[in-house]
Order: C-alpha cells, then sequence, then structure tokens
C-alpha cells in the first residue's frame, strides 16, 4: 500500500458547506489522493454525513473522521454519549477509522471498561487517539499509559501519529515514534515551526526537513500518511504526488 491521504482542514479551518465540502472531495479525487480525513468540527449542520458518505465512495475515496471531542473529561471520566456519537457518525460518513484526542485520562480500570464495551459495538472500525497540542493528550507516557491499559484489557485502541505536535510539549518527534510505534495506525505529515515565540505549520515541501524525511522512512507501509499542512486546491496535484514519491523513496532505499 501506498495510500497518501488529505485532511480536510488542509484547505482551511473555516465550516464548509455542502458546495465546498464536495469541491475539496473532487479536488482530492482528481489530483489521485487515496483518502480524505472529514474534519468533524468544519462540517456544516445542512450536510448530511450519509450522503457525503455515499459521494466519497463515489470517488473511491477512503475515509478518516476526526473529532476535537476528547476521550476523557477533566475528572477522568469517559465521554459515554459523546464518543458513542462520534462512532456513529463515522460510521455514517463510511470511514474506517476514528480519531479523538485522549483529554485527561486518569487511569480508572472502570472507564475502560465502558471503552470497551463501546468499540465491540462498532467491530468494523479502527478507534485511535491523536497526540494533540496540550500536556493531558500530547505527552509521550500519558499515551503510552492509555495504550498499555488498553492493551493489558484487550480494547482495540491505535495511535494516530502527529508528526508536528510533539514539539508544543517539548518532545522529540523521532523520540515519541520509537516509543509509540506499535500503536500507531495512522500518521499525519506536517512541519512545525518557531514564528516569533510561536508554533506555526508549514508545508514540507519543496524542502523536506530531514526530521519529516527520517520519520517517513519508518512508517510501516500499511499506515495512511495525510497532508496536514496547508494546500490550495491550485497546488494540491503536487503535493499529493510528492509525499508519494518520498515514500517510495524511502521503501526503496530500505532494500537496497
Amino acid at each position: 500500500m501506498n495510500h497518501i491521504y488529505c485532511t480536510q482542514n488542509a484547505f482551511g479551518n473555516t465550516e464548509l458547506n455542502a458546495r465546498e465540502f464536495e469541491e475539496i472531495a473532487l479536488c482530492l479525487a482528481e489530483v489521485k489522493a487515496d483518502g480524505i480525513e472529514v474534519r468533524r468540527e468544519l462540517l456544516s449542520s445542512g450536510i448530511s454525513l450519509n450522503d457525503a458518505g455515499v459521494r466519497l465512495k463515489e470517488l473511491n475515496l477512503e475515509v478518516v473522521f476526526s473529532s476535537p471531542q476528547p476521550m476523557f473529561d477533566e475528572n477522568g471520566k469517559l465521554n459515554f454519549d459523546s464518543l458513542f456519537c462520534l462512532l456513529q457518525e463515522a460510521e455514517a460518513v463510511g470511514a474506517w477509522l476514528l480519531k479523538t484526542p485522549l483529554g485527561h485520562y486518569c487511569g480508572m480500570k472502570e472507564e475502560l471498561s465502558h471503552v470497551k464495551r463501546l468499540l465491540l459495538q462498532f467491530p468494523k472500525m479502527i478507534f485511535t487517539i491523536e497526540n494533540d497540542q496540550t500536556s493531558c493528550g500530547g505527552r509521550t507516557d500519558l499515551l503510552e499509559t492509555f495504550f498499555l491499559d488498553c492493551r493489558a484489557q484487550e480494547i482495540p485502541a491505535g495511535f494516530t501519529f502527529d508528526v508536528g505536535n510533539p514539539k508544543y510539549v517539548g518532545e522529540d518527534p523521532l523520540a515519541m515514534y520509537e516509543r509509540l510505534k506499535t500503536f500507531i495506525r495512522y500518521v499525519h505529515i506536517k512541519h512545525v515551526v518557531d514564528d516569533k515565540g510561536s508554533w506555526r505549520t508549514v508545508p514540507v515541501f519543496p524542502e523536506l526537513p530531514d526530521e519529516i524525511d527520517g520519520i517517513i522512512g519508518l512508517i510501516p507501509e500499511e499506515v495512511p500518511l495525510a497532508i496536514e499542512y496547508p494546500v490550495k486546491v491550485i497546488n494540491a496535484s503536487q503535493h499529493v504526488a510528492n509525499l508519494r514519491k518520498e515514500r517510495v523513496k524511502s521503501w526503496q532505499e530500505q532494500v537496497k
């Protein structure tokens, strides 16, 4: 597999109506992307997830569904109703993977039992947690604790690895990859730079940073890579082609 996706927010962080969503989907189909990450927070209330799912299937775009709603609240309690709703919505839009942030996980076994019971109702859905930009949901140690606790209880929780977000919590992306690589199911590709004391996401092409290049070469071929840096409809084709080319080059170098 050599699957290259693009996130909806790569085209901007504004809410989309049905026509604007269709334009992005058509663009990704035309530039031969393999999939799209549909962002729940960027869909207007007028968009039918079922209709969107049908259209994305017609365009041969695989679907990932994501939401900024954290899995656990500030008291360490599972946001059960919210997660159930997100799983239903992900299923409606035809997604094979759902991504959410961790929130405040406190290691309570009872809460994990609720997670297990909930995920059993959606056996075809891959559920993942992303390392976000917060101290509670972006640190390697906290994420590792969650994933190991899930593994101990046979809870099928995976990891969406955002290669740019470790910088927001003062960590090294490669070190995070090495600690959590066995849990990775999906990867966000972006470059984060210091802009007058704050972090800013920038394109990884035309000059691919060494740290991103190195990580791309380590990601297993069955794991999709998703563009999550600013692109425009006019140049989306080049970015998809560049990331695909870079991935193939990395595999070729590994087999020499």
